[in-house]
């Protein structure tokens, strides 16, 4: 069952793998430091709109902070490789789009 803590765990667990700050976020998308501080505590429910917005703008999975998948999301965790491990991935991705047509 989803819970707004489960929520606030998430969100603050994306924000922090990608070093991002409350402040960055409110000044980039005019949200109030306290509203994204109470999405990341669970003090309040997040407007939809608002935090479609800021999953967007700084490429955090909606369905991983919602629960509705089980890991971050893949372009994340690709950005994060060195450039020989992409290299290695692309061939992969590659190889099996030619062999499944």
């Amino acid at each position: 069952m989803l819970t707004l803590e489960h929520v606030a765990k998430r969100f603050t667990e994306c924000l922090r793998k990608r070093n991002l700050k409350v402040a960055e976020i409110a000044k980039r998308t005019k949200i109030s430091r306290n509203t994204i501080l109470n999405w990341c505590t669970g003090a309040s429910t997040p407007n939809v709109i608002d935090f479609i917005n800021v999953c967007k703008e700084f490429d955090l999975d909606i369905n991983y902070i919602l629960g509705l998948s089980e890991r971050d999301s893949l372009s994340y965790i690709i950005s994060n490789l060195d450039h020989e491990q992409r290299d290695a991935i692309e061939i992969i991705v590659i190889s099996l789009v030619e062999k499944n047509g």
